[in-house]
This record gives C-alpha cells, sequence and structure tokens, in this order.
C-alpha cells in the first residue's frame, strides 16, 4: 500500500533517495508526464493536490531545537525561558515546493518564518536554512512585506504566528526589571504591525 516518489512526480524538485527492492515487489508506475497533462487540464484539482501533499509531508518535519528561537535576536536572549518556551511550542511546520510565494510584496506580515532546509530570495539576498524571515520587519515596525519572497528549492520552515507571541506576552506579568522592559518593547513592537493587519490575516500565512 505504500507509494514512492511522489514528491518528485508533483513538483519539480528531484528525487532525494534511491529505492532498492528487497523482495520480488509488484507496482503500479505512473507516468509523471501523463499526470502532468492531465493535472493541468484540471489546474484546480493541481493546486489543492499540491496543497494535500505539503500539508501531509510538513507533519513529518523534525521541530528545530529551541536554540533557534532563542538566538535569533538579542531582544529573543533577553526573554524568559517560560516565554520562549511558549512561542517554541506555538510554531507550526510548513513545507514548500521550488518557486513557491512566502510572501508577496506589500502584504501585512503576520508571521515568523524560521528556516530549516531549502533558501528563499527576495530582489536583493538569497535567506538559507537558519534565517529567520519577517523579524527585520517587526524590530523595524514595519507591517507589510518590503519585497515579495519566494522559494529557490523545497523549503522546509516553521512559522511563528505574531497573533501567539502577543498573546503569550500579554499572559505573563512584566517584573520591573531589564526582562521586563524587554517583554514590554517586544510587546509594543507586535502591536504596531498587528494593528496594520486585516482582522483574517492575524493567523498563519498560507
Amino acid at each position: 500500500g505504500e507509494q514512492l516518489g511522489i514528491r518528485s512526480i508533483i513538483f519539480p524538485e528531484p528525487q532525494f533517495y534511491q529505492v532498492t527492492a528487497l523482495t520480488t515487489v509488484q507496482a503500479w508506475r505512473l507516468d509523471k508526464q501523463q499526470l502532468m497533462n492531465y493535472m493541468l487540464s484540471r489546474p484546480q484539482d493541481f493546486l489543492a493536490v499540491k496543497d494535500r501533499t505539503n500539508a501531509l509531508y510538513s507533519t513529518f518535519l523534525e521541530r528545530p531545537p529551541i536554540c533557534v528561537l532563542k538566538n535569533c535576536s538579542p531582544q529573543m536572549e533577553q526573554l524568559p525561558e517560560e516565554v520562549i518556551e511558549r512561542f517554541y511550542d506555538a510554531m507550526q511546520p510548513r513545507m514548500l515546493e521550488p518557486r513557491a510565494v512566502v510572501a508577496h510584496e506589500g502584504e501585512p506580515v503576520s508571521c515568523l518564518w524560521f528556516l530549516t532546509h531549502g533558501s528563499c530570495a527576495d530582489p536583493l539576498e538569497t535567506a538559507l536554512a537558519g534565517s529567520v524571515l519577517g523579524l527585520d520587519h517587526v524590530e523595524e515596525g514595519r507591517s507589510c512585506w518590503q519585497y515579495a519572497v519566494v522559494t529557490m528549492e523545497r523549503t522546509d520552515c516553521w512559522v511563528l504566528p505574531l497573533a501567539d507571541m502577543a498573546s503569550v506576552l500579554r499572559s505573563f506579568k512584566k517584573p520591573k526589571t531589564e526582562t521586563g522592559r524587554n517583554m514590554i518593547s517586544l510587546q509594543k513592537q507586535l502591536k504596531l504591525v498587528l494593528d496594520a493587519l486585516p482582522p483574517c490575516t492575524t493567523g498563519a500565512q498560507r
């Protein structure tokens, strides 16, 4: 009942592994060109299949270590461990095919994107695995993406909705210390960005 090569037949991706039969195997082979001809005649169905496949494969992604979140900026490093852990729990996996649009120019910024595999690019630079997309916008108070961002290859990432970050920060008391002032500063930055969002975009994008 197993299927092999699903991603490489649907997406413009190479086969990432070699499969060797250990016993006699009976299988049915579906030619990629034959499938593409059929799918391109039904574009809406094709898009639905791509979305379902990406959603399925994203459930198998390994969660990155929590230090990826904690060490992504000096401001995050100063947050209490309990806050970082709550942020970490709110992260959601995403798998994107090559040339997928992560963000459109002028689109509201509603999430941070932590890349764990692959790469993305805008007109000025390329972001590799280990990069965090959207963080600079939050820190600078920019509520919309300055440029369109597109994947250059199959890209795995973990998405942290800004609305979830704001909700976590609201639930904690702010001590009258440098840590508390840092929490208040981040909460204000998030509010500035989130206040510019339409009501339907406060969750994870795509």
